[in-house]
């Protein structure tokens, strides 16, 4: 239904939104029942047939292939961003047996599907300290500071820094 207007352009714009909605999202989106379509820079009430969740965002963004908010919670939840559960103490003992036998961490990280850096702090008691000697820096320069964006993209300028977030975006790359 077109409320508000007879001009042409715009009764042409609320007849092919549907059609445009449909070619964009395939389905996986449709309008509630209801729904009008005031123009693009107006929000529209949809629903998503994939999870149910029912938003009101403004038409042009769902046009733009913006999606739903709820399945992409979703897809948020499952990817690399989420922290896997911590290491028992079998698996420990496990990388610790094979770094005795002469592996190297890089191949025991392969293996057990984490990074050279944890078993690296698993294996060697140094490497533990040195972990947690780092932690504590950054968290007590954040706490005197109050500003963790600006010592976050510090941290990123450092050589340690650098590879860890290099690492990260190739976890990212990988999914």
């Amino acid at each position: 239904m077109i409320y508000g207007t007879n001009n042409p352009r715009f009764i042409k714009c609320a007849k092919e939104f549907p059609g445009k909605l449909e070619k964009v999202h395939e389905g996986r989106i449709s309008l509630q029942p209801g729904a009008v379509y005031l123009g693009a820079s107006k929000k529209i009430a949809v629903v998503c047939n994939v999870c149910g969740h029912e938003w009101s965002p403004f038409a042009t963004n769902l046009t733009q292939g913006k999606g739903c908010p709820g399945c992409h919670q979703k897809r948020k939840e499952n990817s690399a961003g989420r922290r896997s559960p911590r290491a028992s103490e079998e698996t420990k003992e496990f990388a610790r047996e094979l770094r005795k036998t002469g592996m190297v961490y890089k191949a025991i990280a392969e293996q057990l599907g984490v990074a050279p850096q944890t078993v690296a702090r698993w294996c060697d008691s140094r490497q533990a300290a040195i972990a947690l000697e780092h932690t504590q820096k950054w968290n007590a320069a954040a706490k005197a500071s109050g500003k963790q964006a600006e010592l976050c993209a510090a941290y990123y300028q450092t050589e340690h820094g650098r590879a860890i977030h290099l690492a990260n975006a190739e976890k990212r790359r990988a999914l």
